[in-house]
């Protein structure tokens, strides 16, 4: 028989397992940033004013050199790449964030009206996860997800070379839509 606080401890354990969960999709950057998002009406650059909280969106234009997204190798200005693997005890299997990395570098926005100089682009945006991929058994890896996760001290194979189960994502921009409150310089 069971003691009788078993389950409360587990319960318990379920509640605060729950909590996190929810407090990581309504309260991590890039949910917060996306209800900004929603929240503004988009503007026109032409009629954005210094110091005012607004929502822009247009087609990126590069202030420089380029950025290459890590894994894809495609150009942009702000990537983001998120690598999970599965890692397994027992008969237990969870999915554990192993890399969560971003880059950005200034850019320009421009829209049928103006371009807009973006200094710090991470602040105000939230990027889409448009590519994607996973790896595991009978599934080899990409070269550049292998080369990725070695740089970063991680591997695609466990201990007897076989492929363990990987998935990721990563988001880069092309068009964007940001909201915050533009300077002028």
């Amino acid at each position: 028989m069971f003691p009788a606080f078993v389950p409360v401890i587990v319960v318990a354990v379920l509640l605060i397992g729950g909590g996190v969960a929810l407090y990581h999709h309504f309260f991590s950057t890039a949910a917060v940033t996306k209800r900004k998002l929603r929240a503004h009406q988009a503007r026109m650059i032409r009629y954005v004013r210094e110091g005012e909280t607004v929502k822009v969106q247009g087609e990126v234009l590069g202030d420089g050199e380029l950025l290459s997204a890590p894994i894809s190798g495609r150009p942009c200005v702000a990537w983001q790449v998120l690598v999970r693997q599965r890692r397994q005890r027992g008969k237990n299997s969870r999915w554990i964030e192993i890399v969560n990395e971003e880059e950005c570098t200034s850019f320009l926005l421009r829209d049928r009206s103006g371009q807009l100089f973006i200094q710090d682009p991470l602040a105000s945006m939230a990027l889409d996860f448009d590519e994607r991929g996973s790896s595991g058994f009978m599934r080899d890896p990409s070269p550049e997800l292998s080369a990725f996760l070695s740089r970063r001290g991680h591997s695609t194979e466990n201990f007897f070379g076989f492929n363990r189960a990987t998935e990721w994502r990563e988001g880069g921009t092309g068009r964007c839509t940001g909201v915050g409150a533009p300077r002028r310089t």
